[in-house]
Parts: C-alpha cells; sequence; structure tokens
C-alpha cells in the first residue's frame, strides 16, 4: 500500500495521460487499460511498457501480445518507480532508503543512468538509483 497522497498525485497524472492530444488513436489498448484500471505509463523500451496502478501496483505491457499484467519481477518494479520519482519527484520518498555507507553505483558513479550514443538511460546495474540494491536470490 502506498500513502493516499502518492495515490491522488499518480492519479493527477493518469488524468493528464488521458486528456493528452490523440493518446487513445495511438494506443487504443493501452489508453482503455489506463483508463479502466487507472495506471500511469512512467517506463518505456523496446520490450514494453511499466506502468504504475493509483494503489502502488506495477504493471506491464508486452509490445509483442499488447497484454498488460501485474509485474512480478522486482528489478522492473523498481524501474517503474525510480522512473515515476524522476517525473514527480515528491514520489522519491517512496523509493528504497540507501544504506548508510553504501557507495555509488560504479557504473553510472551514483547518477542512475549512463549515456549511450548521446542517450541517457537508466543504469542497469543500479535500475536507476545511483547505488546497488541486494535483491533476494
Amino acid at each position: 500500500m502506498i500513502p493516499a497522497w502518492a495515490s491522488e498525485r499518480i492519479s493527477r497524472e493518469v488524468d493528464a495521460v488521458l486528456a493528452a492530444a490523440d493518446f487513445a488513436g495511438r494506443n487504443p489498448t493501452l489508453a482503455s487499460a489506463i483508463q479502466h484500471i487507472r495506471i500511469w505509463p512512467v517506463y518505456g523500451d523496446l520490450g514494453g511498457t511499466l506502468l504504475l496502478g493509483v494503489d502502488g501496483e506495477v504493471y506491464t505491457q508486452d509490445h509483442n501480445t499488447m497484454e498488460i499484467a501485474p509485474e512480478s519481477d522486482l528489478r522492473w518494479r523498481l524501474v517503474a518507480w525510480v522512473s515515476a520519482a524522476e517525473r514527480v519527484p515528491e514520489l522519491r520518498v517512496l523509493l528504497p532508503p540507501r544504506p548508510t555507507g553504501t557507495p555509488d553505483c560504479q557504473v553510472c558513479r551514483g547518477t542512475g543512468n549512463i549515456l549511450i550514443k548521446k542517450h541517457q538511460v537508466g543504469c542497469g546495474v543500479c535500475w536507476g538509483l545511483g547505488w546497488c540494491l541486494e535483491f533476494p536470490h
């Protein structure tokens, strides 16, 4: 569960996406899901789109099947939250806290991003945090 203020903030982002000109025409399946499930698209790459629900749940839309389902992989769930916090900084308080003494990610040097051919992309080592989180095995 997430705090009510965060749910309300995500809901405003959902409404903004739905109000965007011609959004429904570009991806009607996603537009329908955004409206009915109340999910906010926060990250996309060649494989799919990550979406954040007003209840804090993370969903993914597979770009091959266009199917939308809850995301179970903890790393991709983290990417969704990091991406949301980049867009709406007040959501940063919902990210995992950095343990005292945890060094910066050596790959991105603590920025959470790396440069690939003039484009900033999320670091695949720290998943955008700027420091490495230990995931359960």
